[in-house]
């Protein structure tokens, strides 16, 4: 209940603009990238365990910092714990496993791996929550899968076992946005957000005592850099859902693609090569066309990480990739 001293304001909604929202789209996938970035030259001296914990902790701390500001005590309490928990926990793991996968592998081939988490949520829902599949999705499907194995490339001189890790955190995504389904219109976004910041965080708590390394001054600086960039995405993919439709703005979560090669470019000389490029088409491609076929599950409507986009609707799980 609102106090007379801070009584409940009415807020005009955000002015639609779909060209706003696509520049902020395109501002948050730029986010995600650096913060992928960051997080992969964090591997060569920090534990993905204890990078994933320094991302939660100050997505935690700026999630909090909102609800104190705006003394938004009711977001502290969840309308259906069991999915949340369940969806928060689909997080963590698609944060670690995507963490992880940046140890061993460029960020360009991982990031790339990760996408064909819409195709695993478009055969999720026909399983879980009974949504119609028709003949040119499960072609779209099975198309996003073919390129995923480009992507891999089995043999000698492919990715190896370490390609597993990408596809583990793009389950543990599909898992993540499946929950979200549950919940429905009971959830507030910001009741979202805090319950993956906070479950993140005591999760990778738990677990930090076998995998923490004292990091220096420049280290924990860009940990926090991580975990800044990762919350100004999931703010920025806020702003851009609230100004335009679901429907324009989910396809383009694919130019993170674009932006992990850029990051992996410039800081990493790492070119993808051929075959990646390849593979990596023919998954947007299929995404695009299995989203374009159904709308019921979108790749907009949810987004960590480091995961990771969200919809200024009522639900949305946070970036952990």
């Amino acid at each position: 209940m609102q106090s007379a001293l801070h009584p409940q304001r009415s807020v005009a909604p955000p002015r639609q603009s779909e060209p706003l929202g696509i520049t902020l789209l395109m501002a948050a996938e730029a986010c995600f990238a650096v913060s992928g970035g960051v997080s992969k030259y964090l591997t060569g001296a920090l534990p993905p365990l204890q990078i994933a914990w320094i991302r939660f902790a100050v997505f935690a701390a700026v999630v909090m910092g909102v609800i104190v500001s705006r003394r938004d005590w009711s977001a502290l309490r969840s309308q259906c714990l069991g999915p949340q928990i369940v969806r928060c926990l689909g997080i963590v793991g698609a944060t670690v496993f995507f963490i992880l996968a940046l140890k061993r592998l460029p960020l360009a081939e991982t990031s790339a791996l990760f996408f064909v988490s819409p195709l695993l949520i478009v055969l999720a829902a026909r399983v879980v929550l009974g949504e119609a599949m028709n003949a040119t999705r499960y072609i779209a499907v099975g198309s996003g899968f073919a390129g995923a194995l480009l992507v891999i490339k089995p043999g000698s001189h492919g990715l190896g076992l370490d390609a597993i890790l990408p596809l583990l955190a793009a389950v543990s995504w599909a898992v993540a946005i499946i929950a979200t389904r549950w919940t429905g219109s009971r959830e507030r976004p910001l009741t979202g957000v805090l319950y993956a910041a906070l479950v993140g965080l005591a999760v990778t708590t738990a677990f930090l005592p076998t995998a923490w390394v004292p990091p220096d001054t420049p280290q924990l600086m860009f940990g926090i850099a991580t975990g800044l960039a990762a919350a100004a995405g999931q703010w920025f993919i806020v702003l851009a859902y609230q100004r335009a439709s679901a429907s324009s703005l989910a396809p383009l979560n694919y130019v993170q693609l674009i932006w992990s090669a850029l990051v992996g470019y410039v800081f990493f000389a790492s070119v993808p090569d051929n075959w990646a490029i390849v593979g990596a088409v023919v998954i947007v491609l299929s995404g695009f066309f299995a989203i374009r076929k159904g709308r019921s599950l979108t790749f907009g409507e949810g987004r960590d990480n480091e995961h990771v986009a969200i919809r200024a609707k009522p639900h949305h799980p946070p970036a952990g990739n």
